[in-house]
């Protein structure tokens, strides 16, 4: 595991102690994680797993430091069937009041709308970082 910090060139890049991913990554990291477990939890009480558990193997997967959980999130926004289509009602058997339906996918949306920035934040960085190592 990297030290506490490596040389890059002229640069300097700080790790952090627990995850090893650069302090300025580790933030984005640990908002990303955090968004998606409250977006996971949200989508859970309203009982709808299938996306539940998509955000929850790429939340895995990013907390091991495996970068494919970023790309596992970023696979699932766009196109006909991804998790923007989602919309929690009951007419899709999911577990809400009509009078919460509006409230609940706007904040699904507000959620999945940072979570798609900040997955993207992060692929960009590390397409970025792979390039001046090449």
């Amino acid at each position: 595991m990297p030290g506490p910090s490596e040389a890059h060139g002229r640069t300097s890049v700080v790790r952090h102690p627990e995850t090893g991913y650069n302090v300025k990554v580790h933030a984005k990291v640990a908002q990303l994680t955090k968004l998606i477990d409250e977006a996971q939890q949200l989508l859970r009480k309203h009982g709808e797993e299938t996306w539940a558990n998509w955000l929850e193997e790429g939340c895995s997967r990013i907390r091991d430091q495996d970068f494919t959980g970023v790309q596992h999130i970023l696979s699932g926004f766009g196109g006909m069937g991804s998790f923007t289509d989602l919309y929690i009602c009951p007419t899709n058997h999911h577990a809400i009041e009509e009078r919460n339906v509006d409230s609940v996918n706007n904040k699904i949306r507000a959620l999945s709308s940072e979570i798609y920035k900040l997955a993207r934040d992060l692929r960009d960085e590390e397409q970025a970082a792979q390039s001046n190592r090449d």
